[in-house]
């Protein structure tokens, strides 16, 4: 399940991506990486609802939400 939450800090085992043309940055804890590399993030929606839509090619199945997936 891809879990997103904000961060306070970088800890020493995460892996920090820059978002092209942003000021922030997206944390990876390094022993998840095998899991999610390649994978892209996409923000969806409209005015009235957002969500972040995952691509990932790591992904063999995913469940009908898109908030979990099996390799």
């Amino acid at each position: 399940m891809y879990q997103v939450e904000l961060a306070n800090e970088i800890r020493e085992e995460d892996l920090a991506f820059s978002v092209r043309e942003e000021p922030w940055v997206v944390l990876v804890a390094s022993a998840d990486l095998p899991a999610i590399q390649g994978t892209t993030i996409d923000l969806a929606g409209d005015f009235l609802s957002q969500r972040l839509v995952y691509r990932n090619p790591n992904a063999q199945a995913s469940c009908g939400c898109g908030e979990s997936f099996a390799l």
